[in-house]
């Protein structure tokens, strides 16, 4: 009997408990920043300084499913259109790891006829199956602005196997 006490004891400590050298990889929307173009660039791009995150996440660690290397794409666990709905074209988002920022982004739905260049940028109002596809427009040249693959980011999801 105490065996079987001991056993339920240490499984529910065992399930219970979350890895906690797991790194997050979370979406953050921006209390505050600055914005500036980058003057070498040949089309009007953004740089994000001075950045502060939101104290919630909009897109926690736990609701990301897996990541698709080759389209970009998030596959989320919840119903994350109501909340992105809300979002207002041009706020700024970031994709981080542990709260560390690898890159931003822009909330820029389908509809409008302009470009955003040098930024990634993900769409408030169109979704199929919970897929939260993060675009980037490439500028010749500036190729090295695109963060979507960076290897932080790929490494976290990899540690946690949701890369696909």
């Amino acid at each position: 009997m105490r065996n079987i006490f001991f056993l339920s004891l240490f499984t529910l400590l065992f399930v219970g408990c979350e890895k906690a050298d797991e790194p997050l990889v979370e979406f953050y929307m921006l209390k505050s920043y600055t914005s500036t173009p980058l003057t070498a660039s040949p089309t009007y791009i953004l740089e994000i300084t001075n950045a502060v995150l939101e104290d919630q996440p909009l897109i926690q660690n736990k609701d990301i499913a897996y990541y698709t290397l080759a389209t970009n794409s998030f596959k989320i666990k919840r119903d994350i259109k109501p909340a992105l709905q809300k979002l207002k074209n041009g706020n700024i988002f970031a994709v981080a790891v542990n709260k560390q920022v690898i890159y931003y982004g822009r909330i820029h739905s389908w509809y409008l006829s302009s470009m955003i260049f040098g930024m990634a940028t993900m769409d408030n109002m169109f979704f199929i199956n919970n897929e939260l596809r993060i675009e980037f427009n490439r500028v010749d040249g500036w190729a090295a602005l695109d963060k979507r693959n960076d290897p932080k980011l790929i490494s976290a999801l990899r540690s946690s196997a949701r890369i696909r």
